[in-house]
């Protein structure tokens, strides 16, 4: 039989202070949930998990290196007796169960709430079927948060009993407080599905505690994971997410979004960032960010601007009239032969002078309390 390659403790200290929080200490010791952990909560919920580590490694490099289930089958006469009791206790413990620990439990309940955070938010919360996805994407959420805490190290979880407890948790939340609560079902359903999934765990196996993929393996299904978990985020950040303009006012991500794809610097870009580039190179390179910032159009004032077919320079006045013009003249009784045509064009004529507006009132309250 191959000799098992001894883990380090040296190479793992050394691993957790310059990657600990991503876990390429917990990597190299075959803990590859745990790993996931510390990079999708940052160091372990943002650094307390390495903070623990300092004085927890040890303990995880013994387990690392424990090789009772390869040691001979025949026993000395002497030890027949204490290896016939360490196995008959280990056989009663399996049976109980894993002891309670809390600081697992703080672990679960923390990473449910921050997983089903970020599940419940992949969809926009815009009625009150979509609570109810949002309801059900947390519990997924959450259950895979709740399975992967509770199979660290050398116990075992199923994810269909955390999938139930869970599912049934929002219910039940859902139910007492209305889905309106949302931050609030979020915290209980972890609070409660924590503790109840954990007394469905048990012991790993001899055979499933040993990490038998290979690394590449290994590193391929980490990145699958990381994958899906960062569209997760970014799906979040576009539904919900806000960005803040020059003059201070908090934009939606979606919106600002949406006004990029319709803004100068898509619809034209080689102008674009051609004359980005001649302002940097006469005007000095710190003008590059604030004419970038104009180009991209986050509040969609120049969008809006194109669309009644004036300059930056109208007047409010000036817009006005536009306005008024473009709105009798796309009018549908006055093109009854181009029906949609002409609602399309009122539609984004009206919506174009609402954000003009918008950004034009901001900034004459705006002007009037900086006077004032």
């Amino acid at each position: 039989m191959a000799v098992k390659k001894q883990k380090s403790l040296l190479i793992a200290y050394i691993l957790l202070i310059f990657g600990g929080i991503i876990g390429l200490h917990h990597f190299y010791l075959g803990r590859d949930r745990h790993a996931f952990l510390y990079w999708s909560t940052l160091g372990g919920l943002f650094g307390l998990g390495c903070l623990r580590d300092l004085w927890r490694l040890p303990t995880y490099v013994r387990d690392a290196n424990e090789d009772d289930f390869d040691k001979p089958s025949k026993p000395s006469n002497r030890k027949k007796k204490e290896v016939k009791g360490s196995a008959s206790n280990r056989k009663q413990n399996e049976v109980k169960g894993p002891p309670f620990v809390f600081v697992r439990l703080v672990a679960q309940v923390s990473v449910a709430y921050v997983y089903g955070l970020i599940t419940s938010m992949i969809v926009p919360l815009d009625n009150q079927f979509h609570y109810y996805v949002s309801f059900l994407f947390l519990a997924i959420g959450e259950a895979i948060a709740i399975f992967t805490v509770a199979n660290v190290g050398r116990h075992k979880l199923a994810i269909k009993p955390a999938l139930y407890i869970s599912i049934l948790a929002v219910f039940f939340n859902v139910i007492c407080f209305g889905h309106e609560n949302h931050s609030q079902i979020i915290f209980l359903t972890a609070l409660i599905a924590s503790p109840a999934a954990s007394m469905c765990t048990t012991y790993k196996t001899p055979n499933e505690f040993k990490c038998h993929r290979g690394v590449f393996r290994r590193w391929l299904i980490l990145a699958l994971a990381g994958t899906l978990y960062i569209t997760a985020i970014s799906i979040s950040i576009y539904h919900h997410g806000e960005v803040t303009s020059e003059d201070g006012e908090r934009i939606k991500v979606k919106d600002a979004v949406d006004h990029f794809f319709s803004s100068p610097l898509w619809l034209e870009f080689k102008e674009v960032l051609y004359a980005i580039y001649q302002e940097g190179k006469q005007n000095g390179w710190w003008h590059v960010w604030i004419e970038l910032n104009k180009a991209l159009d986050p509040e969609g004032e120049s969008n809006a601007l194109k669309v009644l077919g004036l300059s930056m320079q109208a007047t409010d006045a000036e817009i006005r009239r536009q306005y008024k013009k473009l709105i009798l003249k796309w009018h549908p009784d006055k093109n009854p032969n181009n029906l949609r045509e002409s609602e399309q064009k009122s539609i984004e004529i009206n919506k174009a002078y609402e954000i003009l507006s918008k950004v034009r009132n901001r900034r004459k309250l705006k002007a009037n309390s900086s006077a004032s």
